[in-house]
């Protein structure tokens, strides 16, 4: 081989330690007419020969360095964090497939080589499952759970059932998903998947189910209500969701002679080019329409109305005689009546939405929910004519029971208030009652002293 100099690579250091390995690889050999010499040129064309010392010489087993490798076992390793990832942020699957996906993965690491949608949509997908499945067991053995049951359509609106398993650290497992196919969703179909569901549950996660809770449309209330009179699961208490209960009762305040005219507002601004850019150029915000399966979503549409109502008015009055502002358009925008309902809307919405988004928390007590419920009550009756009184009423009675009303008594944070009606102890006693004999007097002394403690405290 030519010999090189060690001049010849002065300037780059990668090559130099590529020819040092080469070199110190062939030292074991006589290889006097085929050797490459790094850091001095050959003995016979110096004056003064140096011999080098073994401090400098550095040993290199392998090329690893200058090049990009990835395992079989790696490739498992990476595909698996990929697939978590398209799973988790409901990315199509062919996006692995994308060019500026793998110019990614190149980029990090070109030795990748990324799965295949049809890989990401089968093998991965089953080996996530499995690993998310021992997760869960493991984590969910011995637990103390709530069971959730809730249809509803999926993006093939194909009708499907799903049973979660919510613990008391506000963590959720999806048990459970069943496709319904052509059955009917009546509560003698739904009772075979809430039983199945817990059946698996205590058999398969080896947690304890101590509540069970569903919607309050009439084919689950009736499945509740089934459920409580089966003799193998009168140990599961059957509890209503009370963010569901408050967003009915969202509905039954509403006016719809005021939100319609407010949604004819909105979506003439938003679906016309011409008055969303007056809109735009006034400054206005965008404005909000209202979605069914959005709670909250009509409270926020009519207060973006309300915000941006001057703008509304302003441009309603430059443009009147531009034909992109209808007549009827212009008479809803300026009638001062139409705004006033709308603020009046806003004062009755606006206690629901903030029990909403408290009912729908990651850690909310059964005992939270009463005191929810009287905060909203409270609320709602100093805004609320007599005769609409009668609907917080209603849906107070129906989204609270007596196992709320027994955990609230036991929750020490509100020991202090006094709340609750005669009836609604009453109850908590015969629940009490019911569950041990011994409880009662328990829960007295209880009570007798988380008193003292608060006042203390």
């Amino acid at each position: 081989m030519q010999k090189l100099q060690q001049w010849h690579a002065g300037d780059c250091t990668a090559f130099r330690e590529a020819l040092e390995f080469v070199s110190i690889q062939r030292s074991g050999r006589d290889c006097t007419n085929d050797s490459i010499y790094i850091d001095h040129p050959p003995d016979h064309a110096r004056s003064t020969p140096v011999v080098p010392t073994p401090a400098k010489v550095q040993r290199m087993s392998t090329m690893d360095k200058f090049a990009s490798i990835t395992t079989a076992a790696e490739k498992k390793k990476i595909d698996i964090v990929v697939a978590k990832y398209i799973y988790a942020t409901n990315t199509p699957f062919s996006h692995v497939e994308h060019q500026g996906f793998k110019e990614l993965c190149a980029a990090l690491r070109p030795s990748y080589k990324p799965p295949s949608r049809h890989q990401i949509g089968g093998d991965s997908l089953d080996e996530v499952h499995e690993l998310c499945t021992k997760e869960a067991e493991k984590k969910l053995d011995g637990a103390h759970v709530t069971l959730s049951l809730d249809g509803w359509s999926n993006v093939h609106n194909e009708p499907i059932v799903c049973i979660a398993a919510n613990t008391v650290e506000g963590e959720t497992y999806l048990i459970d998903t069943v496709d319904t196919a052509d059955n009917s969703h009546d509560a003698g179909y739904l009772g075979e998947i809430a039983k199945a569901a817990i059946s698996k549950s205590q058999s398969q996660f080896k947690f304890q189910i101590y509540g069970f809770v569903t919607d309050n449309a009439s084919n689950v209330t009736i499945l509740r209500t089934n459920l409580s009179e089966d003799a193998d699961l009168n140990y599961i208490n059957m509890i209503p969701c009370s963010a569901h209960v408050v967003n009915l009762l969202a509905q039954d305040l509403k006016m719809p002679s005021v939100t319609d005219k407010v949604v004819k507002v909105i979506k003439f601004f938003r679906n016309h080019h011409k008055p969303a850019a007056w809109l735009k150029e006034k400054g206005g915000k965008r404005l909000s329409l209202p979605n069914d399966t959005r709670w909250n979503s009509m409270n926020d549409a009519l207060q973006s109305y309300r915000d941006n109502w001057p703008h509304l008015l302003a441009i309603a009055e430059e443009h009147r005689q531009d034909d992109a502002m209808p007549n009827q358009m212009y008479n809803l925008i300026s009638d001062i009546s139409l705004k006033r309902n709308v603020e009046e809307m806003i004062s009755i919405l606006t206690p629901l939405a903030k029990a909403l988004d408290q009912l729908q928390g990651s850690q909310v007590y059964l005992s939270d929910a009463v005191h929810i419920w009287d905060i909203l009550s409270k609320e709602l009756n100093s805004v609320l004519s007599t005769e609409k009184q009668k609907h917080v009423v209603k849906r107070r009675k129906m989204s609270l029971s007596r196992i709320h009303y027994l955990s609230y008594l036991l929750d020490p944070r509100y020991n202090g208030e006094n709340i609750l009606t005669a009836e609604d102890k009453s109850e908590a006693i015969d629940l009490a009652k019911s569950l041990h004999n011994d409880l009662v007097p328990t829960l007295m002394k209880f009570r007798v002293r988380s008193t003292v403690m608060i006042r203390k405290s």
